[in-house]
C-alpha cells in the first residue's frame, strides 16, 4: 500500500493561525499527484507552546500535532525515520522546513528507497535544497510572518502584506 508522510517543521516556519488553512490548502494540493483512494496518509507538524492557536487549527484539518518546548529537530528527525521505515520503497516523504540540519536526515532517507521532497519558503538552506535532489524542491508561495515583520513592522496580517504588494491570494 502508497504511503505518504508529511512533516511540518511549524516551529521554525512560525505561519499564523490565520494562515494555516492556506498552508494545508496548499500542500495537499501539492502532494495531490502522491495521493490515491489507497494511499496511507499520516500529516504531522511539530510546533512551540506559543503556536497553540495554529496548532488548533491544524487539529482542525486532521494533522497530528506534537508539542516541543526546545528544539523539535531531534522529534522530527526520530518521527520521520519511524513514519518511514515500515515501508520505505512505498513511502513518498515530504518535509517543510527552511532548516539545513534535515539535510541528513533526507539523505538517509533517500538511501532507504523513500521518495523524498522539501518544501519551504525562499530562504531554505542550500544544504537541505540540495540534500533532495533535482526538482525536489517546492518554494512555498506564502509569505511568512518573518518576511511580514520585517517588511511591515509585524503588525500586519498576510492579507494586508499581500495586498501591500499588489498580490492577489
Amino acid at each position: 500500500m502508497p504511503r505518504l508522510v508529511v512533516m511540518l517543521d511549524f516551529q521554525n516556519l512560525g505561519v499564523s493561525a490565520n494562515d494555516v488553512s492556506r498552508l494545508d490548502d496548499w500542500v495537499k494540493e501539492r502532494v495531490a499527484p502522491a495521493r490515491s483512494e489507497d494511499t496511507k496518509e499520516l500529516f504531522k507538524a511539530f510546533y512551540s507552546p506559543y503556536q497553540q492557536a495554529a496548532a488548533m487549527e491544524l487539529r482542525q484539518l486532521k494533522w497530528k500535532v506534537v508539542e516541543s518546548n526546545t528544539n523539535s529537530d531531534p522529534a522530527i528527525i526520530h518521527h520521520s525515520k519511524s513514519d518511514c521505515g515500515h515501508d520505505s520503497t512505498n513511502t513518498t516523504f515530504v518535509l517543510i522546513s527552511r532548516n539545513g540540519d534535515f539535510a541528513p536526515l533526507i539523505k538517509t532517507l533517500r538511501e532507504w528507497g523513500v521518495s523524498v521532497y522539501v518544501a519551504g519558503p525562499q530562504d531554505t538552506s542550500q544544504r537541505l535544497i540540495q540534500a533532495a535532489g533535482d526538482g525536489r524542491w517546492w518554494q512555498m508561495p506564502l509569505i511568512w510572518p518573518s518576511a511580514t515583520a520585517q517588511v511591515v513592522g509585524g503588525t500586519a496580517s498576510l492579507d494586508r502584506l499581500l495586498g501591500l504588494l499588489h498580490i492577489r491570494p
